[in-house]
């Protein structure tokens, strides 16, 4: 669970783009940072893109788990189900 990125990285902003899950072409600027095989964006959920997830990369391959905890806009916690369709 995360809320920030962690104390030493150094978040680079980014232009996403793809569908979202409506079948869509979106695009939106990210901020990503890189760390011992890990990386942490921000920016994916448009309610509050100002949350955190980590996800892992190998080569040019990048994995997301769901089921990650995050706060809403009111800071309540919540459980994401999915991040990216």
């Amino acid at each position: 669970m995360r809320f920030e990125f962690p104390k030493g990285v150094k978040p680079q902003t980014y232009v996403l783009s793809g569908t979202d899950a409506n079948g869509v072409k979106a695009s939106r600027q990210v901020k990503i940072a890189f760390s011992d095989g890990k990386f942490f964006i921000s920016g994916l959920a448009s309610k509050s893109p100002e949350e955190v997830y980590e996800g892992t990369y190998s080569g040019t391959t990048a994995s997301i788990p769901s089921f990650q905890i995050v706060k809403d806009a009111d800071g309540e916690r919540r459980v994401t189900k999915e991040i990216v369709k």
